[in-house]
């Protein structure tokens, strides 16, 4: 799976992998059992998510963790960077945050039950905000950013944002490469590096995630599963059916009797 998001507005946000039977990777970096994937507000990253991996994020408030930073270590958040990475923390503290997230996304599933005090989720909250800001301050950013690498990540958001776009228009390798103002060689390479995938399988990956998407609701939307493999450029419909089972698990008709109301 392939994810591309930013912190809401205001927002820290931080995930982790709870589930790495294979690594899960950030702007090209494979995130071990100890990092922590940190975005600031206003960034944005690119994870790419392996099969059987999950991953698991939270966000809270700038301004508080901003605080706890200046109150333990007399360093705002602005000097942390302004950029979505992945941070080392030391063990202790990786496993700490594994277990408050895990907390916090329980009391969000069982919001509608769930019966415990206002204080005890303010503690939740301030055990959170502590932690991360102790990992901050002891941690350090998993790789230095090079130059390079900034612009290969520059270069994979810009072709993302093309690809979104234009899913329905059957862009190919070569025309996103133009528009994008690199050559095809730069733009493929860009992709290996930040997302360790072949460009030609992200530009079909999210043709078939938009694909399944529609197959969600395609009762409400009124459509059959050939024209849906059709409005995302797949003319071959046993082909088409054969993709979708790789990447997904299951066949398309599958996904549309599954979401019959």
């Amino acid at each position: 799976m392939i994810i591309r998001g930013s912190a809401p507005r205001g927002m820290f946000a931080l995930a982790v992998s709870e589930v790495a039977l294979t690594p899960p990777i950030i702007q090209g970096h494979r995130l071990t059992a100890s990092q922590v994937i940190t975005m600031h507000p206003g960034s944005d990253a690119v994870l790419r998510s392996p099969e059987r991996t999950g991953v698991s994020s939270v966000s809270i408030p700038a301004d508080r963790l901003d605080q706890a930073l200046l109150a333990y270590g007399n360093r705002p958040l602005s000097q942390l960077g302004q950029r979505a990475w992945a941070w080392d923390f030391t063990a202790t503290r990786a496993s700490t945050i594994h277990t408050l997230i895990r907390r916090a996304i329980s009391m969000v599933a069982e919001a509608n039950a769930y019966t415990g005090s206002l204080a005890e989720i303010k503690k939740l909250e301030d055990g959170l905000i502590q932690t991360i800001a102790f990992g901050l301050l002891e941690g350090a950013s998993a790789e230095p950013p090079t130059v390079a690498r900034g612009n290969r990540t520059r270069y994979v958001r810009r072709a993302c944002d093309f690809v979104e776009s234009h899913l329905r228009d059957g862009v190919n390798a070569e025309t996103l490469a133009n528009a994008c103002g690199v050559s095809l060689r730069t733009l493929e390479y860009a992709f290996v590096d930040v997302l360790n995938m072949r460009l030609h399988e992200y530009i079909k990956g999210r043709r078939l995630n938009a694909a399944r998407h529609d197959l969600m609701r395609c009762q409400a939307l009124g459509l059959s599963v050939s024209r849906v493999a059709l409005d995302y450029g797949f003319s071959h419909l046993s082909l088409f059916a054969k993709s979708y089972c790789n990447f997904f698990g299951e066949l398309p008709s599958d996904t549309l009797r599954s979401h019959r109301v």
